[in-house]
């Protein structure tokens, strides 16, 4: 059961690294076991976010509400009333599943069905994290295109570097630059383009 739990903790942080923009534009900044205790980290978020939404559901949904008999499917000259049972609890029913196949016991039945849901539902929190995430930037900068939200991504993933972070604003701002290379050489101009950096890039620091 644990490595059922731990298999999804860290395939969630991972995705959550390459499918989150505002985490994936920072990767760069974290190698060796940095960067594996931030999957780490982020598979946890995403695992206690599952188990909040698995106990949420069960509390809401999973529940026998006993028999219901509806006023307006009642006859007037009927002989007996119409009622159906209602039961919605797939808590009950997983766990009663899990016992007949001999997978849980008896007495851990409940909580083995709850873990195993969170542990589900996990893989699906990076997902569901990076569409909340692109929604909340585009309503905050106001941006309509993939390409105004990479910007400012790209923006703030080198303002830590004062050198990365002083070219990328002479390229927003198409201002002229001179930079002096190791070899004495010199170019003076506008920045045409810049890209993302990567995990071999912007290592030091300035």
């Amino acid at each position: 059961m644990a490595f059922l739990l731990l298999l999804p903790l860290l395939v969630s942080g991972f995705l959550v690294c390459l499918k989150d923009p505002t985490v994936y534009c920072r990767l760069h900044r974290y190698e060796g076991q940095m960067l594996y205790l931030q999957v780490g980290r982020y598979g946890i978020y995403c695992f206690l976010a599952a188990m909040f939404v698995t106990a949420a559901l069960a509390g809401l949904f999973s529940h026998d509400w006993g028999v219901l008999c509806p006023k307006w499917l009642q006859a007037a000259n009927a002989a007996s009333p119409v009622c159906f049972a209602v039961n919605t609890d797939f808590m009950g029913a997983l766990g009663q599943l899990g016992q007949d196949f001999d997978i849980t016991g008896r007495n851990f039945s409940q909580v083995g069905v709850f873990l195993a849901l969170s542990g589900l539902l996990t893989l699906a929190m990076p997902s569901l994290g990076a569409f909340i995430t692109v929604r909340i930037l585009k309503w905050q900068l106001g941006a309509s295109k993939k390409e105004e939200i990479a910007a400012y991504l790209l923006g703030e993933s080198v303002d830590h570097s004062p050198i990365c972070s002083t070219l990328f604003d002479a390229f927003v701002e198409k201002d002229e630059v001179m930079i002096t290379m190791a070899d004495r050489k010199v170019y003076v101009g506008y920045i045409m383009d810049v890209g993302a950096p990567t995990c071999n890039d912007l290592q030091s620091k300035w």
